[in-house]
């Protein structure tokens, strides 16, 4: 049995069976991100809040899209004594906890200890604070925040001398109060460390003497126990408070012959615990902050979601173009904007990537990407006004032949669109050496080129033009030509498909083959 099963059980069985005990665990209904004695998760902004109350144990599971918790713990107060001397504080922790989505806390929060009750032959001290802890769901410990002890109770008799206020956590319990020999005051109850349970109080010296604290348990543990019998007309020991070790009860004051009735000491208070084995885990401590019952408060903050990259950056007003955004945190994105109240189409996104495609639109704008973790702006997206993509193609001829005396380059412009094209300019580098005969109407060339004018072309439309390379009897090797985009109307929007290259392989003109 784990260390939290073993505490859980003793909280559920000290609850049932003693009036010294912590107080009763009550379950709760399990909602969404919660079990036990967790509430339903509480939603503002960009923050899930989930609060643990007193009187019994539970779950946390941590939502999507967080990677650390804000964790405050209070431990429980010690009850007060028949005669109203008080309990001791619990102490309260604040701490910073990495989580991963899905990942599961246990957590036990026990209530303030029980307040003593009048009783005509014996003092009843007051009830050590409950176990408050967090642990993994294995039951290993992680933030346990220790809770006050028990007030000694108070001697019976004449005279009856008081017992001492319960121990704030991290403290051992006083001694109570007496006459030295005749009806002696109980020792108080040591601290629970994070080592060891603390150590129980001494029984009181006297006709009749006080019987001594049990130790606290260890780890994650309650205070201990009374050991009987008690003298009677003797003040008892408060009990310690729980923590990751358990305070020490105090020990029962001594009663005289005579009736003088010494009191019981204070048990001591629960040690504060922070794990020292998780990475990334810090908190602060303060002991002795909390007298009411114990309380866990998970905070979780939705991690705001980074932006990497945008492509391509630009595209056509009439919209269409398909985007791609990577980062981190994009899963659950609820909305893409390209400028104010202009909304992404088909919107698809996991935890690194979203997919969209850009409404209609005009000059440069925000593209702003909203998750439940936060809004941030994923770069800016250009609107060209109206576009035509020519998509340049060079072929060759033959594709084999014997003795051939040229070869037949043809340049071939497709517009893509979306928009007509009105005019266009292609031209094509030759090889060194060579020159272009049999030019296609609209053709010129110079030294080493071929230039091509091209009349309008419509959307999804593709003419060609065509020139020769004649070879002669020495021609030998690659003979490459490229040809390139050098004007368009109206503006390109798509540089990747502008140039194109055909490569022959010529023996003399003997023998050429071409792709």
């Amino acid at each position: 049995m784990s260390s939290f099963a073993r505490a859980r059980h003793r909280l559920l069985a000290v609850a049932a069976t003693s009036a010294l005990a912590t107080g009763g665990l009550v379950a709760l209904a399990a909602p969404a991100y919660a079990d036990g004695a967790c509430a339903d998760p509480v939603v503002v902004g960009t923050t899930i809040t989930i609060t643990c109350a007193a009187g019994g144990t539970g779950s946390v599971t941590v939502p999507t899209g967080v990677s650390s918790a804000a964790v405050t713990l209070d431990g429980a107060g010690g009850g007060n004594a028949a005669d109203g001397t008080p309990g001791g504080k619990g102490a309260h922790i604040v701490a910073a906890l990495p989580t991963t989505p899905g990942e599961v806390f246990q957590v036990a929060v026990g209530i303030r200890g029980n307040n003593g009750q009048a009783n005509p032959n014996n003092g009843i001290g007051g009830g050590g604070g409950g176990l408050v802890a967090v642990t993994t769901a294995d039951g290993t410990a992680l933030l346990t925040a220790g809770s006050g002890g028990g007030a000694g109770g108070p001697g019976v008799g004449t005279p009856g001398y008081p017992g001492s206020p319960g121990a704030d956590s991290g403290s051992p319990g006083a001694d109570g109060a007496g006459l030295a020999d005749v009806a002696q005051g109980g020792g108080g109850g040591g601290q629970g460390t994070a080592t060891a349970g603390g150590p129980g109080g001494s029984g009181g010296v006297g006709t009749r003497p006080g019987s001594s604290g049990a130790a606290g348990g260890f780890p994650n543990a309650l205070g201990g126990t009374a050991v009987y019998p008690v003298p009677v007309r003797a003040g008892a020991g408060g009990r310690g408070g729980a923590g990751y070790g358990g305070g020490g009860r105090g020990g029962s004051g001594a009663a005289s012959g005579t009736g003088t009735a010494g009191a019981g000491g204070a048990g001591g208070g629960g040690s504060s615990f922070v794990s020292s084995t998780v990475p990334g885990l810090t908190a602060t401590v303060t002991d002795g902050a909390n007298a009411g019952d114990g309380l866990v408060v998970f905070v979780f903050t939705l991690d705001p979601p980074t932006v990497t990259s945008i492509t391509p950056t630009s595209g056509p007003e009439a919209g269409g173009t398909a985007v791609t955004i990577t980062g981190a945190n994009l899963a659950g994105t609820t909305a893409i904007t390209f400028g104010p109240g202009n909304p992404a189409i088909g919107v698809s996104c996991t935890a690194t990537t979203c997919a969209a495609t850009a409404p209609p639109g005009t000059g440069t704008v925000d593209v702003q990407l909203t998750t439940p973790g936060g809004t941030t702006v994923a770069g800016r997206f250009t609107y060209i006004p109206p576009a035509a993509d020519i998509d340049v193609d060079v072929t060759a001829k033959p594709h084999l032949g014997i003795l051939v005396p040229y070869l037949t380059y043809t340049l071939t412009a497709h517009n893509t669109g979306p928009d007509a094209v009105t005019s266009a300019t292609l031209t094509a580098t030759l090889p060194p050496g060579t020159h272009a005969t049999n030019l296609s109407a609209g053709c010129t060339t110079t030294t080493g080129t071929v230039t091509c004018a091209y009349d309008p072309i419509a959307n999804g439309a593709a003419t060609a033009k065509s020139f020769r390379v004649p070879l002669h009897l020495f021609s030998l090797g690659h003979v490459s030509v490229t040809g390139v985009r050098t004007a368009s109307a109206p503006a390109d929007p798509n540089p990747a498909n502008d140039r194109d290259t055909a490569t022959c392989t010529v023996i003399s003109f003997v023998l050429a083959t071409c792709p």
